[in-house]
Parts: structure tokens; C-alpha cells; sequence
């Protein structure tokens, strides 16, 4: 008996709904406290009134707690749905399976293939690109980052040793597993973004595939391009396309572990990744998502 309402008081402690009752579950630590002191006795006799009151006073009662909940989840698989919907609606079943067939079908490039880190290493190397020897090849990439970054800070935030942490922490993208491959599709309220997320080397990849508008035709898109990491943190990853002709680049892409993302356009390329890495530790715009990326939709936890 003392177990199990250890448990209880625990789950709803630590239970979402109290977020923003910060007195309410001050009470429930208290008892808690309370009942590891030696007044289990009590705590058992007195749990149902003692729990009554605290989720009165937290606005909540168990139903309501176990309705949200599955509230919550209803709204999540509308919300895919709709999405799931709009997105094959504009881009089209057979482009969207296209491209996973495309991606599932792919490797990582070879380094000599990726001309971004290619020229990177060549400028680290002190010999040809040729000459280098593959156990080298980070080192290599390290020092070219080193030099560029004494012409241009951009590249100070450039991380080449980037780990996915932003996937293995979310509860949605680590479903059923992180896989080492992943297709993520990321819509905004206008526009949709195809990446894929290649994890099997040590320098790993992250490009832009597809770039399509939701509402205008002539919007200006971005092409398929390969993009560089500038922050891998456990609640968010930070991707930008290079610079182009200004110092810094001109969109940026973040993806959020609770699958929001955030996708900005510095059009102007004078202001710096920092500016960005900043928006991205405050929050996320919870109106635009990422997903997982099926041959015939969006992935599923439940699937």
C-alpha cells in the first residue's frame, strides 16, 4: 500500500498538469516529504481527502487530468492529419514518395562528393585532397575551419562533430528508434521543407532536398543544397545554408525535440548565427511542424 501511494504522489507530482501550479505542488513535495518521515500511516488515511484537495486547488480532478490527456492526443493525430493532408495535396503523393525512395535509397556521400567539406579539408591539408589519408580527413576539416574562421566568424559556429542530440532526446523523433537515416518534412504556414538527416559517418550529413510553397507558385524557392550544423543541443538543432555573397547566411533552419521548428530568413546576410541561436533557446513557433518523413505520408508513433 505505502508503494503504491508513493507512486501516486509521485506521478502527480511530476505530472504536466501542474506546470503552472507551483503551490499545489509545493503541497503534494511537502507530503511527500511528510510520508518518508514516518507519517505513512496518516498519509495512507488521509491520501484521498489530502489528494482531493490538492487537485481542487491545482483546478483539476483525475478525470479531467486522464480527459486532457487523451484530449491531447487527439488534437496531435488531427494535427498530423490536416498536415499529413495539406502537404501530399501540394506536393503531390508520387513527388513526396519520390523522394523517400530517393533518400531510403542513398548513402552518405562520399567526402570527395560533398564539395563544401571537400573544400574545407583542402584548405586545412598541407597537400592535395588525394594525398590525404581518410584518418586524416577531420583533422584536416578542423584546421580548414580554423583558417576560414580568421576571414569570416560564420564558420567559428560551424560544428563538423554534430551528433543528433535534438533526435535522440524527443519522444517523438527517437520512435521507434534514432535511425541513422531520417527524412524530415517541415512545414510553415506557407511553405514545406524536405531534409534528410544522413547519421551513418563520422562527418555526418544534413541537406535540403525540396523546397515548395504552400500558396504561391512563384514563390522563390530554395534548391536542393547540402547545409552545415551550427548548434546540436538536446532541445534543438540549428542548420543554415553557406554564406552566399554576404558575411553571414541567409536562412536557417531549426528543428525542435517536440517537433516544433523555426525557419528564418536574414535576407540581408549581415547578421550573425548568434542572433539566431538566441531565438532558438527562448522557444519555437508552435504553428509550424517537422515529421518524420513514410513512403505514403507522415510517420506515426502509433504505426
Amino acid at each position: 500500500m505505502k508503494k503504491l501511494v508513493t507512486i501516486l504522489l509521485l506521478t502527480l507530482l511530476f505530472s504536466a498538469q501542474f506546470t503552472e501550479k507551483a503551490d499545489a505542488r509545493t503541497s503534494l513535495l511537502r507530503a511527500i516529504v511528510k510520508f518518508f518521515r514516518g507519517g505513512a500511516d496518516d498519509a495512507i488515511k488521509n491520501s484521498g481527502k489530502s489528494m482531493e484537495n490538492i487537485l481542487n486547488r491545482a483546478g483539476k480532478s483525475p478525470e479531467e487530468i486522464l480527459s486532457r490527456s487523451k484530449v491531447n492526443k487527439i488534437t496531435e493525430m488531427e494535427t498530423l492529419a490536416r498536415d499529413e493532408s495539406l502537404i501530399l495535396e501540394k506536393v503531390g503523393q508520387e513527388t513526396h514518395s519520390n523522394h523517400y525512395s530517393f533518400f531510403n535509397s542513398s548513402r552518405t556521400k562520399p567526402i570527395k562528393n560533398r564539395k563544401w567539406l571537400r573544400d574545407l579539408i583542402e584548405e586545412g591539408a598541407e597537400q592535395g585532397f588525394e594525398e590525404i589519408g581518410e584518418g586524416r580527413f577531420q583533422e584536416a576539416a578542423e584546421k580548414g575551419l580554423n583558417k576560414m574562421s580568421a576571414e569570416n566568424d560564420f564558420y567559428n559556429y560551424v560544428n563538423i562533430h554534430w551528433v543528433g542530440r535534438v533526435y535522440i532526446k524527443s519522444d517523438y523523433y527517437s520512435q521507434p528508434k534514432v535511425e541513422k537515416k531520417m527524412l524530415l518534412v517541415c512545414r510553415t504556414n506557407y511553405e514545406v521543407f524536405y531534409f534528410s538527416i544522413l547519421m551513418e559517418e563520422r562527418i555526418k550529413t544534413a541537406s535540403l532536398i525540396y523546397h515548395k510553397s504552400l500558396r504561391n507558385a512563384s514563390y522563390s524557392t530554395l534548391s536542393a543544397q547540402e547545409l552545415v550544423v551550427l548548434k546540436d543541443e538536446d532541445k534543438f538543432k540549428v542548420m543554415s545554408i553557406l554564406p552566399e555573397a554576404g558575411r553571414y547566411p541567409k536562412h536557417y533552419f531549426t528543428i525542435f525535440n517536440d517537433q516544433s521548428f523555426n525557419y528564418d530568413k536574414r535576407l540581408n546576410g549581415t547578421e550573425s548565427p548568434s542572433v539566431i541561436i538566441r531565438k532558438a533557446y527562448t522557444g519555437s513557433d508552435q504553428n509550424n511542424r517537422c515529421y518524420k518523413g513514410t513512403k505514403k505520408g507522415l510517420y506515426r508513433t502509433n504505426q
